[in-house]
């Protein structure tokens, strides 16, 4: 494959969520110009040994196995390293989302996965929201809490930074109303937000989806 080939490769690689599982016939439907591209896109097994052979690429596709259902084999995309540095939690979102034990659990399974910076952002109804325990318990397991003064909205804190720092947001919200006021993030802000759901059933009281099996164990790149 020609250098201009591979270019535009990792740039339809770069573009699927961080996370997430890569569907070459998705890719596709998005527009892919190159036929060399096309042809590697429609064949994992093609597209894994790229991946594998080219330094650039490895970056942002990891091809291994996963556990559930035992041995499935899948490429997905990778968090690179800079965008793991990061993340801002929408933490209003977080506790109506989750019971406050499971909360602890998510942010402490952040620092897990490799994040090294965990920044909570809230309103000012926070307080109220989970009492004052429960922002001393919520204290330790942040690296900084911002709770933004009465009448501001904490979304628009939270696009804001999103907006000029490379950062992950933590968050079920989609921030529709706000696509107009950033219109920036129309495009990448998919990219960089992850959300999360309640899962009584798990150990930890949450799931992540696909994006906490690359956050949480990454599959091993094969050689």
């Amino acid at each position: 494959m020609d250098p201009k080939a591979i270019l535009e490769l990792k740039r339809v690689l770069e573009a699927v969520p961080p996370g997430q599982r890569i569907h070459g016939a998705t890719i596709l439907k998005r527009g892919v110009s190159d036929p060399s591209v096309r042809s590697i896109l429609m064949d994992p097994s093609a597209l894994a040994a790229m991946t594998r052979r080219e330094c650039s690429l490895r970056e942002f596709v990891c091809s291994g196995t996963i556990d559930t259902p035992p041995g499935v084999r899948i490429l997905r995309r990778r968090f690179t390293p800079e965008e793991r540095l990061h993340v801002l939690a929408d933490l209003n979102n977080l506790y109506w989302t989750l019971p406050p034990g499971v909360v602890s659990n998510l942010l402490q399974d952040l620092r897990s996965f490799g994040i090294q910076w965990i920044e909570g952002i809230a309103d000012a109804t926070l307080p109220a929201l989970v009492g004052g325990h429960g922002l001393e318990d919520l204290a330790p397991l942040c690296d900084h809490i911002q709770i933004v003064p009465a009448g501001t909205p904490a979304d628009q804190v939270i696009l804001e930074r999103a907006n000029r720092e490379r950062t992950m947001v933590l968050s079920n919200d989609t921030f529709r109303d706000w696509r107009s006021r950033f219109p920036a993030l129309r495009r990448s802000l998919w990219r960089i937000r992850f959300s999360v759901a309640s899962a009584p059933d798990h150990p930890r009281g949450y799931s992540l989806g696909d994006a906490g099996l690359e956050l949480s164990c990454q599959p091993c790149v094969e050689t």
